[in-house]
């Protein structure tokens, strides 16, 4: 797999004449993190790290018009109270989820297996201070989502119109569910994943587009690779210094970051590129895990705040 660079250049959007960038039509893949935190009576704690896939594959028509078909596939690992994470669980695995579709005036649409009628999931034919009317953000009874800002990302030899959305302030519903941050990207979708449009870490439920890949190259501005499965030798490190250490190592690996981070996540993948573990750490600039499977080559990728490693470990 070959990792393409973006180059992360933002401008704002004061009427340039630019190519819109339509939403994928097949061989689209969006990637997702999301982490969930649910505190219950008495302090017991439960939480869940999710990677999503949604793969777009396949058409369909339905009522005279030609959707694109998508597919869901999840890992879940768990944690309850103290305890160390579960192994993964695969769930939904290529699950049908809905077909898709985009029409002339740049409006994307989506029709899911449990309705007769399609809905609005993205309208990329918007202005500042238009009010959003997807099916997806609205149903609040207070809620009137705007457009605050319009700015453009360059996305590989592309410009990709970005819209920042603003959250009703006055709304205190809305204000405590979450509505923060949320860009919608031209051509891609959601910052927040294909269909995700909260995220709220005050309630520590937090979602993250982690990367787009169309026709086989990584798009997403961010840069992250959208494969589960890396090649080896294939080692990135954005970090300010070396991070996993003994390596060779025989079970104990320590970790050394260049300072505190409020969210650390640490994948453990097999060579083969299936995902069997998650750790979780928080406020913290360092972490003692055990590689507790069999000899071997694994790849450890370090996700925080920005930041992202993925390094080859020798386990002896």
């Amino acid at each position: 797999m070959k990792i393409l660079a973006i180059i992360s250049l933002v401008i704002p959007f004061i009427g340039l004449s630019q190519t819109y960038q339509q939403f994928p039509t097949g061989n689209a893949i969006w990637k997702e993190y999301r982490y969930h935190l649910y505190v219950f009576g008495g302090g017991n704690k439960h939480e869940e790290v999710h990677h999503l896939h949604y793969l777009m594959n396949g058409d369909t028509t339905i009522s005279n018009s030609t959707y694109k078909k998508i597919y869901y596939t999840g890992t879940v690992f768990v944690e309850e109270g103290d305890l160390p994470y579960s192994s993964a669980t695969t769930y939904n695995n290529n699950e049908y989820v809905g077909a898709i579709r985009e029409d002339a005036m740049k409006r994307v649409y989506v029709m899911t297996p449990n309705n007769t009628s399609e809905m609005l999931l993205y309208d990329f034919n918007l202005s500042v201070g238009d009010t959003i009317t997807s099916n997806f953000i609205v149903g609040f009874p207070d809620a009137h989502f705007t457009v605050g800002s319009i700015d453009s990302v360059l996305v590989t030899n592309n410009y990709h119109k970005r819209y920042h959305i603003i959250a009703p302030t006055s709304s205190s519903y809305i204000s405590q569910n979450g509505f923060n941050n949320l860009m919608l990207i031209e051509g891609i979708g959601s910052s927040l994943g294909l269909f995700q449009f909260r995220n709220d870490p005050n309630y520590n439920n937090i979602h993250e587009l982690v990367c787009f890949k169309r026709d086989g190259v990584s798009l997403h501005p961010t840069g992250y690779s959208c494969d589960v499965i890396f090649n080896v030798g294939v080692e990135e490190n954005s970090f300010d210094q070396p991070l996993l250490y003994p390596n060779p190592t025989t079970n104990t690996l320590y970790l050394n970051l260049d300072k505190n981070y409020s969210n650390l996540l640490i994948n453990i993948y097999s060579l083969d590129g299936k995902l069997i573990e998650a750790i979780k750490k928080e406020n913290t600039n360092d972490a003692i895990f055990e590689l507790t499977r069999d000899k071997g080559v694994y790849f450890i990728e370090i996700f925080t705040d920005g930041h992202r490693s993925l390094q080859k470990v020798i386990k002896n």
